[in-house]
């Protein structure tokens, strides 16, 4: 006896709170949208977001989000407008009980710069996503520059994952090596450009001093880089930085220096 007056007992309190957030839920939806904010989290990015400009745009599509009531907002639809931009990787959008229509972005980081012999520029996130850059917003990221032409890279299909194309592809393999750069601190600290010479070769240009590096292709990348790090660390420092106009790493086992 004493067990079913228990279960009755917590029955009954379920139902009250299922009565009660139904109740509270009503009256949210009742309540008139009072605010509306976006929130960019940049993640140490440069901000390539400009928020009045996401929020016109909203308000565009949209006609009204403040002093609507909330039933009437088209939530999946404002998300739908926000994940239409390039820039944002993720959005939560939501009302809180004070009737506050809030929209939470995280916005992608680009991680390099790609200008094509048509000096055409895009982005390349962490992720791998190609993005298109817009006037007037910069991230200082490294560039890769040079005779960068790859078929596979269809401009009109933009934003495109990269991680998709074929090993060949040439946007493929800047990722790749912008990648193993950003990811090496001591690499990151000490190269600032990629440059795709006419033999679709890479060539990095260091943040100090005057030489080219020769970096041939990507194969056997972790013994070139570790051959480039030791003759930084101990060769460099005995002949100086402006005794060499190249550094090459294309053969194996050694590194070829020509002189000035």
């Amino acid at each position: 006896m004493k067990k079913i007056i228990i279960i009755t007992g917590w029955i009954v309190v379920l139902c009250g709170m299922f009565i009660l957030l139904g109740f509270v839920e009503a009256r949210h939806k009742s309540m008139i949208c009072c605010d509306f904010k976006v929130l960019v989290d940049f993640d140490e990015a440069e901000p390539l977001i400009d928020v009045e400009e996401l929020k016109c745009a909203i308000i565009r599509a949209v006609d009204s989000i403040q002093g609507k009531p909330i039933k009437m907002i088209n939530t999946e639809g404002i998300k739908a407008i926000v994940l239409s931009n390039p820039y944002v990787k993720s959005a939560n959008v939501y009302t809180n009980i004070e009737g506050e229509f809030n929209i939470k972005i995280r916005q992608r980081e680009p991680i390099i710069r790609v200008i094509d012999h048509q000096n055409r520029s895009f982005y390349i996130d962490e992720e791998g996503l190609l993005i298109p850059t817009i006037a007037g917003h910069s991230a200082r990221v490294r560039v890769a520059n040079g005779y960068i032409r790859d078929k596979s890279v269809k401009i009109e299909s933009i934003p495109l994952d990269v991680d998709t194309l074929p090993e060949s592809s040439l946007y493929k393999q800047i990722l790749s090596l912008a990648r193993y750069i950003r990811n090496n601190e001591f690499l990151d600290d000490q190269i600032d450009q990629i440059y795709i010479n006419e033999n679709y070769e890479f060539e990095l240009i260091p943040k100090v001093g005057q030489h080219v590096i020769l970096f041939g292709d990507l194969e056997n990348i972790d013994e070139k880089f570790n051959k480039l790090k030791a003759f930084y660390l101990d060769g460099i420092k005995q002949s100086g930085w402006k005794k060499y106009d190249q550094i090459n790493l294309k053969f194996k086992h050694q590194i070829v220096c020509s002189k000035r």
